[in-house]
Parts: structure tokens; sequence; C-alpha cells
């Protein structure tokens, strides 16, 4: 990295950041399958509250609490060396919305429903020949999932 800041052409990456436009772009798309009411869900609880991927996939559905003032998510914070940390956050109105809509076609498709929020993972643990975690195969359960709650 050193060496390379001395070369007078080099350009340094920088991580892209969606903007505010963009994001309201996205969630106010008129979208209503439950594939888009998730990802709407998902963004807005990852905004408001700075969630890293791993923290947003262990919310789980009964970590979220509508009251008038919004919804009250409860999350395990990651990175915390050997303890667990548990915070909450508010996800205020209008924002909120997104996740009460969410939830509520959820409990209309499957009533009683539980577990996570989100689902980002694969129950098992596929791997691949190198060992790691088979992205494909992890797309491919998200995708069959909200697929199978669409056609309920």
């Amino acid at each position: 990295m050193l060496l390379k800041s001395y070369n007078k052409t080099y350009q340094r990456k920088t991580a892209s950041v969606f903007t505010s436009v963009e994001i309201e772009t996205f969630l106010g798309n008129e979208k209503k399958s439950p594939y888009w009411l998730a990802r709407k869900a998902a963004t807005v609880v990852a905004l408001a509250g700075g969630l890293r991927c791993a923290e947003l996939r262990e919310i789980n559905i009964s970590d979220v609490k509508m009251k008038e003032d919004g919804s009250w998510i409860k999350f395990t914070r990651k990175k915390q060396r050997n303890e667990q940390v548990c915070s909450q956050f508010l996800v205020p109105y209008p924002m909120a919305t997104h996740i009460q809509v969410f939830l509520s076609a959820l409990e209309s498709h499957i009533p009683g429903v539980s577990g996570s929020l989100i689902k980002g993972t694969p129950p098992t643990n596929n791997k691949d020949g190198n060992g790691k975690s088979s992205r494909l195969s992890t797309r491919l359960w998200e995708f069959t999932f909200y697929m199978t709650l669409a056609k309920i």
C-alpha cells in the first residue's frame, strides 16, 4: 500500500455509498411482492441501526416491537471481543411502515411465523471445494424462500 501510494498514477479505491436520494427512490418503488418487501424492511433496519450484515441476519421477528413512535428493534452486537452486548434502537415513522407492511404480509402468508426477520443464509453450512460457504447456494436458498412466500 505504501509503495503504491508513491506512484503518481495510483488512485485510491474507496467504497461506494448509496445517496439519500437513491435510498428514497428504492423505498418509494411500488413493488409489493414478498421479495421486495423483505428488502425494503432490511434496508430500513440496517440503515436506522447502522448494523453489520451479521447483526441484521440475527434479528428475529420477536425482536421487533411495534410502538406508537415506531419500531423498536433489539439486537446483539458483533465484534465485541468475548462479551455479548445487547442493544436496541428505534426506527421512527414513516420508515417503520416498511417493517410493519413486511411483518403483516409475512403473518398473513404464514400465521404464527417466527424466526429470523431476514433470511440471509441457508440453514446448513454448504461448503464448496475450497472449504468456503457457497454464495450461490445461499442465494438460491434465499430465492426459493421468498418465492415460496409469493406462491402461498
